[in-house]
């Protein structure tokens, strides 16, 4: 995060489907992260269609003022209509103590030092969606 704090960037307020289903967290956008490595990455969806991301990388998400936390890995999906955010893979991968979903009411967050951030979810067709500021460049490095 250092990298934030000494290079101009930019602060993005995205939207991301909260998906407690899925095992990890997905952009459709590939100028959202800081780091990407293009590629092609074959992978089966939970309902057995086979798909493939065209890149991984890291994000950097500021869950509340001076709070931040890597998305990684993050993959990114080009013709997803909607960024994910998987409760599942803040455990797994970004070190969160506590990411846990209540429907139609919040996605909780405790980063690795015992920060806890509350972020009140939206719904839309019975889908909850968060609104979370991502620091970024205008491309990622690569």
């Amino acid at each position: 995060m250092r990298l934030l704090h000494v290079h101009p960037h930019i602060v993005t307020k995205v939207v991301l489907r909260v998906d407690g289903g899925a095992n990890c967290n997905v952009l459709n956008d590939e100028s959202l992260f800081i780091l990407l490595y293009k590629k092609p990455i074959r992978c089966l969806l939970a309902c057995g269609e086979k798909s493939r991301f065209q890149g991984i990388g890291i994000a950097i998400v500021e869950l509340q003022k001076g709070v931040f936390l890597q998305l990684a890995p993050c993959y990114l999906s080009t013709p997803d209509d909607v960024n994910t955010i998987s409760p599942g893979a803040l455990k797994r991968y970004s070190k969160c103590t506590e990411a846990t979903h209540s429907a139609l009411e919040h996605l909780q967050v405790t980063n690795s030092r015992g920060v806890t951030t509350k972020l009140k979810v939206s719904t839309a067709a019975g889908l909850d969606y968060v609104r979370i500021p991502f620091h970024h460049f205008k491309r990622p490095m690569t």
